[in-house]
C-alpha cells in the first residue's frame, strides 16, 4: 500500500500548507481563524481536543511500555508497566519544564535514530524487491481481516499521516517559531516538504520490514506483543533489538509531537474559553507555551490515561479506534480550513489557488466516503 502513502502525504501537504500561510499572512493563530465560528463552537472544539488527547495517550504509553519491555526486559512481572510509567515521565518532562524548545531539540536527534532504525528493519527483512515494485505501481486494496476491513486500514493510514488535529498542530509549530509573516513563506515550504519526505521515508520503510519479515510466513498480528517473537524468528535478536527501538522510538516521538495539540488548546483557552488580558494573549512573541493552561494541560495528558495499566486493552484496536475516529472530524477541518484561506479578504494574494481549493473539497468527501464504507465493513466483520 506504498501508493496510499504518496496520496495521502501529497494531501498532507496540501492542508498544512494553507493553514501555516495563514498563520504567516494574518500573524495569528489557525485557533483564532476558527473562533470566527463562535465561542460556544469552540468551546465544543476544546472538549473534542481533550477527548482526542485522551485517547492518543492511552494508545502511546501502552505500546512505550511494550516497546520497552521488548528491548529491554525486567525481571519482574510488572516489565510493561515500568517502561511505559518511565518512558512516559520522560516525554512529560521535556513538555512540562522544557516546553516547545526543548521538546524542539529533543526531537531533532530522536528522529536521526529512528530513521537509522526501520533502515535497519527494512534491510534486515529482506523485502522481495520485485513485488515492492509491482505492489507501488499497480495500487490494490487490501483483502479484509475479521473486523479490519480494508477501509478501516485505510481511513486509518490517512488519519496517522495527515489526520485532523495534526493539520493543525503544524500551524501551532508555525506560530511558535516566530514564522509570523509572509517572508517566512519558503522557508516553511522547504520544511514542510523535507518532513513530509522524511515520513514517507519512515512509513514506506515500516511497511517494506512488516512485509519482508511477516508477509512470506502468511502471519497475521493481533497483539502489538506477537511482533516480537515474529520478528525475532525471522530476523534474530538484531531484528527483535531494531523492532523494538523503531517502535519505541516513533511513539515517543508522536508523543512528544503531541505538544502541538497542548499548544492549540492552551490557545484556545486562553483566547475563548477564559481570555486572557492582552498582555498575555497567544498572539506575542512568546507563544502558547508560557501561558498558564499549556502547564496544567500537559498534566492532565500526563495523567489521564495511567488506568489503561489496570485494563486489558488491545493496543492495534485501540490504534484503530483512535485513528478511524477522525472521519468525524477531517471533513469539517477541512471545511473551515478551506472557507479561511480561500477568502481574499483575509488571504489577500495568498488565497487558495482552484488547485489547492480541488484537493481540500476531494479529501473532505472522500473521508466522509471512507468512513461510511468502513463502518459498513465493521459491522458485517462483527455479525
Amino acid at each position: 500500500m506504498l501508493w496510499l502513502l504518496v496520496i495521502t502525504l501529497s494531501v498532507r501537504f496540501v492542508i498544512l500548507d494553507a493553514t501555516a500561510r495563514y498563520v504567516m499572512v494574518t500573524g495569528k493563530t489557525l485557533i483564532a481563524g476558527f473562533g470566527r465560528a463562535g465561542r460556544g463552537v469552540m468551546g465544543l472544539a476544546f472538549v473534542v481536543m481533550l477527548l482526542r488527547r485522551h485517547l492518543s495517550s492511552l494508545v502511546k504509553i501502552t505500546i512505550l511500555g511494550a516497546a520497552g519491555h521488548a528491548l529491554l526486559p525486567l525481571p519482574t512481572p510488572y516489565s510493561i508497566a515500568i517502561w511505559g510509567w518511565a518512558s512516559w515521565i520522560a516525554g512529560f518532562s521535556l513538555m512540562f519544564w522544557g516546553r516547545y524548545k526543548a521538546v524542539e531539540r529533543f526531537s531533532k536527534p530522536l528522529a536521526v535514530m529512528l530513521g537509522g532504525c526501520l533502515a535497519a528493519a527494512a534491510l534486515l527483512s529482506k523485502p522481495d524487491l520485485g513485488a515492492l515494485v509491482t505492489g507501488a505501481l499497480t495500487p490494490t486494496m487490501p483483502e479484509s481481516r475479521g473486523l479490519y476491513g480494508p477501509s478501516l486500514v485505510i481511513i486509518a493510514v490517512m488519519s496517522a499521516a495527515a489526520g485532523s488535529t495534526g493539520n493543525l498542530k503544524y500551524s501551532a509549530y508555525v506560530h511558535e517559531r516566530g514564522w509570523r509573516d509572509t517572508s517566512f513563506l519558503w522557508t516553511q515550504r522547504v520544511d514542510l516538504l523535507l518532513s513530509g519526505c522524511g515520513i514517507f521515508a519512515m512509513l514506506a520503510m515500516i511497511q517494506i520490514a512488516a512485509a519482508g519479515a511477516l508477509r512470506p510466513q502468511g502471519i497475521l498480528v493481533g497483539e502489538i506483543e506477537d511482533l516480537i517473537p515474529m520478528f525475532t524468528g525471522v530476523l534474530g535478536d538484531g531484528g527483535r533489538i531494531v523492532l523494538a527501538s523503531t517502535l519505541w522510538s516513533v511513539v515517543f516521538t508522536s508523543y512528544l509531537g503531541g505538544t502541538g495539540l497542548v499548544l492549540m488548546m492552551t490557545d484556545a483557552y486562553h483566547r475563548h474559553i477564559l481570555p486572557s488580558t492582552p498582555d498575555a494573549g497567544p498572539d506575542q512573541d512568546a507563544g502558547s507555551a508560557h501561558l498558564p493552561a499549556f502547564r496544567w494541560l500537559t498534566l492532565y495528558t500526563f495523567l489521564s490515561p495511567l488506568y489503561v495499566f489496570m485494563t486489558d486493552w488491545n493496543p492495534i484496536g485501540l490504534v484503530l479506534a483512535q485513528s478511524a475516529s477522525s472521519v468525524l472530524s477531517i471533513p469539517v477541518i477541512i471545511l473551515i480550513i478551506l472557507r479561511l484561506t480561500a477568502d481574499r479578504k483575509i488571504m489577500g494574494e495568498h488565497a487558495n489557488s482552484w488547485f489547492t481549493n480541488t484537493i481540500l473539497v476531494a479529501a473532505a468527501l472522500t473521508t466522509v466516503y471512507l468512513g461510511f464504507q468502513a463502518g459498513f465493513e465493521f459491522l458485517q466483520g462483527s455479525g
